[in-house]
């Protein structure tokens, strides 16, 4: 068997294999075997026809379409085991281009590769600030808007009211085969700026900055038409430096009494004696998220600069999968809570599915690189977790989430032997990266130190000797596609 093997750009081997005429001419033989075990010979007991018969009453094209595809199967391992090649999933076969002598070619999507360089020399400030006296102001102000005196209003809008409005918007110059109503009729709440509002609430007032001044000194059943024209840099594809149109009626008006922030206060709003005690939980509370979140961008930002000093190989079809998943993600959720199906959606957004997977090329690329590159780091650091720490972690997780499932969804789900062991290997998964990523953030922040009287440069080279030959996510099927016969 003679082998040509090419390893292109993208990440794919090209294979043209010839094989020996004296194989292909006993695989033919095997192959008339099959076809007589499959096909009734007259005069034959299954699989008994000689070869000869086989071949006058089939015709050789049967008998070496049979034997090809034989073959394929046979051959396709071998030229793996040959070549050393370790696939990343199924390989295709692309070609027959001869079968005087045989000949075929297949495309086999090679497992990711991944060159981490020296990834302990990163180094990056970590600069976590606790939350600030301001921060914890504005946090309480916020309980008092949720905790506010709602009460009809006789009157015209006020700063501070809840309004609710009857609203339609349509885009002024629609593009082609887009449609111009984006809203009609749709009643939402809006509520007007007082003066505890934060920056971030008014940033994000819908359906844009500043609207609620629309409202001010307007009574209920009083009408309106404004128009607005939304930035280059709005998130929202559809109005992106678009104008539109918007007419609105008041239909009610609603005043906001702010309670007094007291011991009173803290007593209506959880099991607190009095404000101090309140206030010394929510600070706990904010310093809790606020280093998380610091924490998960100073990750980022670490495994980011990894990234960019690596070398990280991988094929087309684990790009095309990792978009799968993210538009999935999408269907399942912002799209059903919109209460549309894909295609709607699709309509919307004034996309295509083929735009709509290339709107989340660049997303799909940064996740597949920085989940190799952490994949890595995990075999090189050897981080392990125990049973203990996945049951604790699994027990916490089915703790928040069965709650909120419907009873008899949450019997369903953990009576599904393969839907619960998934989710065990997910929450498994989930620990390992968590614990990566703090090793990570250790060592970027100067804080890890390795064995003692070992380099960084030992330590990647013996957990490198240790884990070789460990397999990456998906690597090692050896399956094939075949685009020629059954």
């Amino acid at each position: 068997m003679k082998i040509k093997k090419e390893i292109r750009d993208d990440h794919q081997a090209l294979l043209e294999v010839e094989i020996e005429a004296e194989r292909f001419e006993s695989t033919k033989r095997r192959a008339a075997r099959e076809i007589s075990r499959r096909k009734k010979i007259p005069g034959y007991r299954p699989g008994k026809a000689p070869y000869n018969v086989v071949l006058r009453y089939m015709g050789e094209g049967a008998i070496v379409s049979q034997a090809m595809e034989l073959l394929v199967d046979e051959v396709y391992p071998e030229v793996l085991d040959q070549e050393d090649i370790h696939p990343y999933g199924p390989g295709s076969l692309e070609e027959i281009p001869s079968l005087d002598p045989p000949q075929m070619k297949f495309l086999v999507p090679l497992a990711p590769e991944v060159q981490l360089g020296d990834y302990h020399s990163v180094r990056i400030p970590y600069e976590y600030e606790e939350t600030s006296e301001e921060e914890l102001n504005e946090a309480l102000e916020n309980m008092r808007q949720y905790y506010a005196i709602i009460e009809p209003a006789e009157r015209p809008v006020e700063k501070g009211d809840l309004v609710t409005i009857s609203i339609s918007v349509d885009l002024v110059h629609a593009d082609e085969g887009q449609n111009p109503v984006l809203l009609q009729d749709k009643i939402i709440p809006i509520v007007t700026w007082s003066e505890g509002d934060t920056e971030d609430e008014r940033e994000s007032e819908w359906p844009y900055p500043g609207f609620w001044k629309e409202l001010i000194g307007l009574q209920a059943g009083d009408e309106k038409a404004v128009s607005y024209t939304y930035p280059e840099d709005h998130e929202d594809e559809s109005v992106k430096g678009k104008e539109v149109a918007i007419r609105f009626v008041v239909i009610e008006i609603k005043s906001r009494t702010l309670p007094p922030l007291d011991d009173e206060f803290a007593q209506t709003v959880g099991d607190y004696e009095n404000l101090e005690e309140l206030r010394t939980d929510v600070h706990r509370l904010l310093n809790k998220q606020k280093k998380t979140n610091y924490d998960r961008a100073y990750q980022d930002e670490v495994l980011g600069k990894i990234v960019k000093q690596a070398h990280i190989a991988y094929p087309p079809q684990m790009l095309e999968r990792q978009i799968d998943s993210i538009v999935n993600q999408l269907e399942s959720t912002v799209i059903r809570q919109r209460n549309i199906d894909l295609e709607t959606y699709l309509k919307l957004e004034n996309l295509d599915m083929e735009g709509l997977r290339s709107k989340f090329t660049d997303d799909a690329k940064n996740i597949i690189l920085q989940s190799l590159a952490l994949f890595e780091i995990t075999k090189l650091e050897n981080i392990q977790t125990s049973a203990d720490e996945i049951e604790a972690e699994t027990l916490s997780r089915l703790e928040e989430m069965l709650p909120l499932m419907d009873p008899k969804r949450a019997k369903r789900f953990l009576h599904d032997k393969e839907r619960f062991s998934s989710f065990v290997g997910n929450v498994a998964a989930g620990k390992i990266n968590s614990l990566t990523l703090e090793r990570l953030q250790a060592i970027a922040s100067g804080q890890y130190t390795p064995e003692e009287g070992a380099t960084a440069e030992d330590v990647q080279e013996g957990a490198a000797a240790e884990v070789e030959g460990t397999e990456t996510p998906e690597e090692g099927e050896t399956g094939k596609e075949s685009e020629h016969g059954e």
